[in-house]
């Protein structure tokens, strides 16, 4: 395109293709005029190379997908954590978004990962006060919150032990 085109990461699919994300302004690419502004873009493939479906993406803080992982189920997550907050985007095999996930919104940006049967494991921590709170939360493959772990450290504790944990 006229600007920025970018893959980032590569997965291989149950089917034997292949799924790609990145970033893009070309509106080739991206399937609708850009006004040169980046779109997250997820491509799917077989497995000779010729794109199956393609998808795009510009909303709030979800422009630039740098992570792909897809599941044994054939759920494709795309992550978009080049600038915080980390946004997590499902589609389907046929490249139908399901869902979307701000995890900024939780406090969850520090990083995440994607389990084999599709379920995240995210952290972060937040400021209150004079405080930081560490939080570890898992949600289900619907982007529902399971449980959440937090416990505060006073910035003056020293060894950065948890004093307390809380559930959610």
């Amino acid at each position: 395109g006229p600007g920025q085109d970018e893959f980032q990461s590569i997965s291989s699919t149950e089917d034997g293709g292949f799924v790609v994300v990145g970033t893009s302004d070309a509106p080739d690419i991206v399937g609708i005029d850009t006004n040169d502004e980046l779109h997250a873009i997820i491509l799917k493939f077989d497995e000779d190379g010729n794109i199956v479906w393609q998808n795009n993406i510009r909303e709030g803080d979800c422009n630039f997908f740098m992570k792909v992982i897809s599941t044994k189920s054939g759920d494709i997550f795309a992550v978009d954590d080049y600038y915080h907050p980390a946004v997590i985007v499902k589609y389907d095999h046929e490249g139908k978004m399901l869902w979307q996930k701000n995890l900024g919104e939780d406090g969850l940006d520090g990083g995440w990962f994607i389990t084999n049967d599709g379920e995240i494991m995210a952290y972060g921590y937040v400021y209150e006060d004079q405080d930081k709170s560490y939080i570890i939360a898992k949600y289900n493959e619907d982007g529902k919150k399971i449980w959440q772990k937090d416990w505060n450290i006073s910035d003056d504790y020293p060894n950065h032990e948890p004093r307390y944990f809380t559930e959610y």
